[in-house]
């Protein structure tokens, strides 16, 4: 993952005096698996196969979809993730260049994992409801403590989407 830039917890006025931040912190965007080096190798027989099968039953389409797709997953598995910075204020929630406010979050929920804790939100969207926020260093009591001012502390449902990804490391 690269060098973990430094955590601050702020409990002074900013410069810009409107907003008050409680926390900031750099963290990825997104928890990246550590996979074998093989499972490129993997994915790429697993797409030759079924391109070839594709193109034996003259579905051509489908062939250039999963390939665009192989190639799309290898590319994106061997991409660093971004470390955006990420703040909490008394107006809502900046994640790099994404602002959610409080009023546009229906909720939120503090996972306490052994490797990298999670926060997660609830934007009430139809199409990927929950918004992930990754961070280590930080208690994460503080940062339940911080917005449970805000918002409500629910947690998610689980859905099967999220059990496939998890089961597959993404």
């Amino acid at each position: 993952m690269g060098a973990k830039p430094q955590t601050d917890i702020i409990i002074a006025m900013p410069a810009n005096p409107k907003k008050q931040i409680f926390l900031r912190w750099q963290a990825p965007e997104y928890n990246q698996t550590k996979r074998h080096p093989d499972w490129s190798w993997m994915v790429g027989i697993l797409a030759f196969i079924v391109i070839i099968l594709a193109i034996i039953f003259k579905n051509f389409l489908f062939a250039l979809i999963v390939l665009l797709g192989a190639y799309s997953i290898i590319t994106l598995e061997k991409r660093e993730p971004n470390w955006p910075e990420i703040e909490i204020s008394d107006k809502g929630i900046l994640v790099g260049n994404n602002f959610y406010s409080y009023e546009s979050v229906k909720s939120f929920w503090v996972e306490d994992n052994k490797d990298i804790d999670v926060l997660i939100l609830h934007s009430g969207r139809l199409i990927f409801p929950y918004i992930h926020i990754y961070f280590y260093e930080i208690d994460p009591a503080e940062v339940q403590r911080t917005l449970a001012k805000f918002l409500p502390e629910l947690k998610p449902k689980e859905t099967a989407i999220d059990k496939v990804s998890e089961y597959f490391g993404f």
